[in-house]
């Protein structure tokens, strides 16, 4: 069974500290009673009060809080299954993982910045075919197009700057091995995704991007980094930083954002450049721009149609609250009651 709002159920955890106060409010009340008459005469006083009742009235409405917070869930119930045609994009999303992603201009670096960014763009990708690419001084696709937009994000968990033994930044050559990644027999929108701080080592990323146009392929570049220059951490086994990338005389490396190769990229296919910020409001700008890309048929999927079953449950949990209000707590109420009804019915 699958439900059209399951987060309502983490509300059934409220049924625990209800059970607990319900019976720290019977200890309280025996305490009370103790106290306001001897043994002999409160039994008189309350011999015509049911303890057990009085716990299968609370079990019952326990009962009818459950029924109704699955009801509000909708519990979907599967009617059949249908083939349909999948319509959308193809996109390959291409995350740089060089050193420099270290750097700390975005809080803690510039790579767990890039990872937050891929969260929110798999989310608005659903129903698209998408691909991840890593990337340093060498390339890894890590899955190539999918629909399954879930598992992509376990690959998230193995993005890191050792990930690629290989240091550096290899733009043009991420190019290449995204467009290897296409089917060209599909008449779907296509497009890469680059996430990086533009700092390529002479793959030529320009010569790439003109490949990329003349497949009717659109580049978007996201810019992490800052523009003024930062020093590269670098840390121990432990984790620990240690000091700051330097080169062969001892000098502190500095690395910045370089806005003007990941725009001149953008520029020759047909796509548009961002910079990355705190807020993350260009994720919705990106995909508007990727959105406008004409959709194809991407494949024959088999979908499950699925109707809402909230009626059961919430019928259950209206006849036990009224189930409650016949039972009583006194002894003899519920007969009391049925009496009642029968002379009704008889008059």
């Amino acid at each position: 069974m699958k439900f059209a709002d399951y987060k309502i159920l983490y509300l059934l955890w409220i049924l625990i500290p209800m059970a607990v106060l319900f019976f720290w409010d019977e200890s309280c009340r025996k305490k009370c009673l103790g106290r306001f008459a001897k043994s002999r005469t409160l039994l008189l006083l309350t011999d015509c009060v049911s303890s057990k009742r009085r716990k299968m009235i609370k079990t019952l409405e326990w009962f009818s809080i459950l029924l109704i917070l699955i009801a509000l869930a909708r519990p979907l119930l599967g009617k059949g299954e249908e083939r349909v045609q999948r319509k959308g994009m193809d996109v390959v999303i291409a995350v740089d993982t060089s050193a420099s992603m270290l750097a700390e201009d975005f809080l803690p670096n510039r790579l767990q910045k890039a990872k937050q960014e891929l969260v929110d763009l798999l989310e608005q990708m659903a129903g698209n075919r998408v691909g991840l690419i890593a990337f340093s001084g060498d390339v890894a696709t890590l899955c190539p197009l999918t629909f399954d937009v879930a598992a992509l994000k376990i690959y998230l968990e193995i993005l890191d700057i050792e990930l690629i033994g290989h240091q550096g930044t290899a733009i043009g050559k991420v190019i290449k091995q995204a467009l290897t990644l296409f089917d060209q027999g599909k008449s779907s929108g296509k497009a890469i995704i680059l996430l990086t701080d533009g700092e390529d080592q002479e793959t030529g990323p320009l010569e790439a991007a003109l490949k990329a146009h003349d497949k009717g392929i659109h580049i978007y570049t996201i810019g992490i980094g800052a523009l003024s220059p930062e020093p590269i951490p670098v840390f121990d086994e432990s984790g620990k930083r240690v000091g700051h990338k330097r080169n062969l005389k001892g000098e502190v490396i500095l690395t910045k954002l370089n806005e003007g190769i990941l725009q001149e990229i953008a520029g020759k296919t047909g796509g548009k450049y961002f910079r990355a910020t705190s807020g993350g409001m260009e994720i919705k700008e990106i995909f508007k721009e990727v959105n406008r890309l004409e959709r194809g048929e991407l494949g024959e999927a088999v979908v499950t149609q699925y109707e809402e079953r909230f009626q059961g449950p919430l019928l259950m949990a209206i006849f036990l609250i009224i189930l409650c209000d016949l039972i009583g707590e006194r002894k003899g109420s519920f007969r009391q009651v049925k009496n009642e009804w029968l002379k009704r019915r008889v008059a």
